[in-house]
């Protein structure tokens, strides 16, 4: 028998009647949620590993996605824990490539793992092909109209979850023994003790990745998430990178364009695809360094699933497991620095 993918799980969330939908659908739905949101930092990070320069525009933005990406997993799993779960971080850890996760219209796209393209405006650039995918909007602005919309976006999966938190909240234990709370980026994960806390981690995940709701029209000058470039959501600053123009308002036609100032592709590690098996021909040298990559990605998801449990001390041995991960693959890169296919990490989730 076949292991159901997670956009099966989360369409079988969606196909359950919202009379239905009790605390146990919510914590089943909130444990999807907390895959859905691991599912995409792999892929963000491998683009971000592949930029040359760290400190180029590109690769700050992208950075700044990824830490909003472990935000939202965090608050997921805080999500959970007041619903009465327990997250299974471990457990919720995929091998790519992996069938885009949540965003269910397009069941025939595959998330997986590549470097950056060398030029914006590339159709097989991965920026295009998964990125901007996994964050696209109910409707985005700047955007031809998509005949395509017979499944859920994201958004919708987190309005039904929200919906269901709303509900079932006079039945819920909003536990907060178990609840972390830490600094990310320029946010912080915060813990759930209400229904209004639910409401807050919920927009805030929804507005970072896919931006405001809204049509076009009714966005106007306002655009997607908000006024200041610098909190573009994620859909639109995806694009951005791709086009290799940023996102522009124009008050005379009242529409958005992404017809602003330059933003330059920066020099790229020609990082290959990794094939759905891992890396069967690297080299001794190489192997040995995947392998090290590997173990310190295990130990980091074993780690923060261990924090979630209580167990002292797990937090901060996650984090230290991300800084050495991330040595790892930087490292790992730079070792076949000049080659034409360089060997990225594989992101192996733990057997």
């Amino acid at each position: 028998m076949s292991t159901p993918t997670l956009s099966h799980v989360i369409r079988r969330h969606m196909t359950v009647p919202v009379d239905q939908r009790d605390p146990a659908w919510l914590c089943d739905a909130l444990q999807s949620a907390v895959a859905l949101e691991l599912a995409t930092i792999p892929p963000y990070l491998y683009g971000l590993f592949s930029i040359k320069d760290p400190s180029c525009d590109v690769a700050v933005h992208i950075r700044k996605i990824v830490l909003q990406e472990m935000l939202h997993m965090g608050l997921a799993c805080n999500l959970l824990t007041a619903a009465g779960g327990t997250p299974a971080v471990k457990a919720a850890a995929r091998s790519y490539p992996t069938p885009l996760p949540g965003n269910i219209r397009h069941e025939e796209l595959t998330v997986y793992l590549e470097g950056l393209a060398a030029a914006p405006c590339d159709d097989n650039d991965v920026v295009k092909k998964v990125f901007m995918e996994i964050e696209m909007p109910e409707t985005p602005v700047a955007h031809a109209q998509r005949g395509d919309d017979a499944y859920p976006t994201i958004g919708l999966f987190y309005k039904a979850v929200r919906d269901a938190f709303d509900a079932c909240s006079a039945h819920l234990p909003y536990a907060q023994q178990r609840q972390l709370e830490a600094r990310i980026g320029d946010d912080k994960i915060f813990k759930i003790t209400n229904l209004a806390d639910a409401d807050r981690a919920i927009d805030l995940i929804v507005d970072q990745g896919e931006g405001k709701p809204g049509s076009p029209e009714t966005l106007g000058h306002r655009g997607p998430r908000d006024t200041d470039p610098a909190d573009l959501a994620h859909y639109y600053r995806f694009k951005e990178i791709w086009r290799g123009r940023a996102l522009r308002y124009h008050a005379d036609s009242q529409q958005w364009e992404y017809d602003g100032d330059p933003v330059p592709r920066p020099p790229v590690h020609p990082l290959a695809r990794v094939p759905a098996d891992g890396w069967q021909d690297a080299p001794a040298d190489v192997r040995a360094k995947l392998d090290a990559c590997n173990l310190s990605y295990q130990l980091l998801l074993i780690r923060l699933e261990q924090a979630w449990q209580s167990k002292p001390g797990a937090l901060g041995q996650a984090i230290g497991a991300m800084f050495e991960f991330a040595a790892q693959a930087r490292d790992l890169i730079s070792h076949q620095d000049g080659r034409t296919k360089i060997y990225g990490p594989e992101f192996r989730p733990p057997l």
